[in-house]
């Protein structure tokens, strides 16, 4: 009796030093697989920083031109090449008839 015991003790060590050891393993790999998917997510992130980067400086660019182009000045020489001029005259209409009937 007291060697069945004495054995059950023994393996009872073994057994939970397998399952640590298991656990231990299994926990390993999870954190490769968490560190792979960080440096993807950094990588990721990386990438859409410069794109927003990028996407900025396009913006303040296309700002300015629109700015450039919508200026009085731009606006008065398109209309000119276009063949449009001052008005020498103006002509008012007047309506004797009124525009809502009731």
């Amino acid at each position: 009796m007291k060697k069945i015991i004495k054995r059950q003790i023994k393996k009872k060590p073994s057994k939970l030093i397998f399952l640590t050891g298991i656990i231990i393993a299994l926990l390993f790999v999870l954190q490769i697989i968490n560190f792979n998917r960080y440096a993807t997510w950094g990588e990721k992130l990386k990438t859409l920083e410069n794109q927003e980067r990028v996407l900025k400086i396009e913006n303040e660019r296309l700002e300015k031109e629109i700015t450039e182009v919508s200026s009085l000045s731009s606006v008065k020489k398109r209309a000119e090449s276009l063949g449009f001029r001052k008005a020498s005259s103006y002509l008012y209409l007047t309506s004797e008839i009124p525009v809502a009937l009731k």
